[in-house]
């Protein structure tokens, strides 16, 4: 999922949707107090999965729809 080369779409649904999971399981832990340390950012979570320019100008914008 970390591969920033592959630019199919269902590669990419992927990614949205694990980072979907990810930034959810990160706010649980957080919530609950096992999440020890400094919080990632949400923008932390998104460079994990894609650069940041290409998840606001594709992702953010086609796939919650």
């Amino acid at each position: 999922m970390a591969d920033h080369m592959d630019g199919s779409l269902h590669l990419a649904y992927q990614k949205y949707k694990a980072f979907l999971e990810a930034n959810a399981t990160l706010a649980l832990l957080c919530a609950s107090g096992e999440w020890e340390g400094k919080k990632p950012s949400v923008t932390d979570l998104i460079e994990i999965f894609q650069s940041k320019s290409m998840w606001h100008s594709h992702y953010a914008k086609a796939f919650p729809r």
